[in-house]
């Protein structure tokens, strides 16, 4: 304390030595409120400009410390302890903590405490500031937990130009985390590891090198068909994927290459409770290649390329509408068959498990208008073969002519013809011309499932 005091007189005898400002000091060692011995705000009558140079020793807010205030006679400021004391006395005459302004400084040890007061080193014309230790690397200067945050790493505040010329980083701990992009750079010999739902995104050309994901990188899920962009696939992939990889279409055709080549396969694909989606259009061109199918979706065709040692070395068309042609002379055939008069067309049996469905339908005269047009002729679908209309024959359409012909293609009276049923046309009328043949057409295809 002795040591204080003396330091505190030589400092008033600094001040008192200049007759420039004319002021007094007072020297205080007490606290600096409260109106006790020593204490600050105990000091009264003083003037603008005069000085309060005071030591603290082992105070319960400031420690030991040195402090110094000049008075200001209107600041009528609020007492704020340390920076603003009011003297125990009225009027607007304040203490107020000044600022000490030197050109350097030297601390031997020990601490530089604030306090619960911020510490601002340098303004706003400050262009650098520079903290010199021994450079050893043993962690000269430590900052505590949390006192740079993310506003202090907001723009370009820590960027690569003040790290190290290559940019690297070693024996980090802990997580690093990032609201924006990581830019540039690489990441090499080492492990990126992605928390929770995190991404990457925007890989520029060239992507990933070789090898540098593996398969035990890609489990449940991690990486998704619709992440990639596969292309160009050279390799086989036989036994490189496995079944559970192709679950919940998490590899899709459409993601692949164009050709969409793999192979050879070994083993056998369980499409189980699932489909087997093959290329298709409504264009009028399907480009295959040897040995591919594709389905034409408007025009009803299942295409598919030969080989070159075939007869077919092109694209050829399977329709899936099935077409029935029959001719007959309906006079002769009315005559002959006296009971029901009923010309069979086809049963619809095993090959047609759930039943038919036509889709157009004609019936004309060869050789032109008849003289007698078709009456009450029409087409049955019936459950009983027994050509009776009275026992379960459903009428699938009206068969009677205009200048010897009769089309449909669009509205019939029931267009189904159940599996087990016969088809029949029932001829209700005479057809008086002799010697006329008649050509009956009919288009269908096999239903997929029972009708609703």
């Amino acid at each position: 304390m002795k040591r204080l005091l003396i330091g505190l007189m030589i400092l008033a005898g600094v001040f008192m030595a200049c007759p420039a400002h004319a002021a007094n000091v007072y020297p205080f060692s007490g606290a600096l409120t409260g109106g006790g011995t020593g204490a600050l705000d105990a000091i009264t009558g003083v003037s603008e400009g005069d000085i309060a140079i005071g030591g603290l020793e082992d105070d319960a807010t400031y420690g030991d410390a040195l402090l110094v205030y000049v008075a200001d006679d209107d600041s009528g400021a609020s007492e704020s302890a340390p920076t603003v004391i009011d003297p125990d006395e009225s009027g607007d005459i304040r203490w107020k903590l000044v600022d000490i302004y030197q050109m350097d400084a030297y601390v031997k040890g020990g601490n530089i405490n604030t306090g619960d007061i911020a510490l601002t080193i340098g303004d706003g014309t400050t262009d650098s500031i520079t903290l010199s230790t021994d450079g050893t690397g043993d962690g000269e200067i430590m900052l505590p937990n949390d006192s740079i945050g993310n506003a202090e790493m907001a723009n370009d505040a820590i960027t690569m130009a003040e790290l190290d010329d290559d940019g690297n980083f070693t024996d980090l701990t802990g997580n690093w985390t990032t609201t924006g992009a990581i830019q540039g750079g690489t990441v090499s010999d080492g492990t990126v590891t992605l928390a929770g739902d995190g991404t990457i995104t925007g890989l520029s050309a060239g992507g990933l090198p070789d090898n540098s994901i593996d398969s035990g990188c890609i489990a449940e899920n991690a990486v998704t068909a619709s992440e990639l962009n596969v292309s160009d696939v050279s390799d086989d992939i036989a036994g490189d994927i496995a079944a559970g990889e192709l679950t919940n279409d998490s590899v899709l055709f459409e993601d692949l290459d164009d050709d969409g080549n793999y192979g050879p396969f070994t083993g056998a694909w369980d499409f189980t409770g699932g489909s087997l989606e093959i290329p298709n259009t409504s264009s009028n061109d399907q480009t295959l290649t040897e040995g591919q199918i594709g389905l034409k979706t408007d025009e009803d065709l299942l295409v598919i390329h030969g080989g070159s040692a075939g007869e077919v070395q092109d694209e050829a068309g399977i329709s899936l509408i099935q077409h029935l042609v029959m001719v007959v002379d309906l006079s002769w055939y009315y005559d002959q068959e006296s009971t029901y008069h009923a010309l069979p067309i086809m049963t619809v049996g095993d090959d047609f498990p759930h039943g038919v469905t036509i889709v157009e339908l004609s019936l004309r005269a060869v050789g032109g208008d008849p003289t007698t047009e078709l009456t009450s002729t029409d087409l049955y679908c019936d459950t009983t073969p027994d050509y009776n209309l009275a026992a379960d024959a459903t009428k699938m359409d009206d068969l009677d002519t205009t200048a010897g012909v009769f089309t449909e293609d669009s509205t019939f009276v029931s267009a189904t013809c159940a599996n087990g049923s016969f088809m029949y046309i029932d001829i209700g009328a005479d057809p008086t011309d002799d010697n006329v043949v008649w050509i009956f057409e009919m288009w269908f295809y096999a239903n997929e499932d029972d009708p609703a």
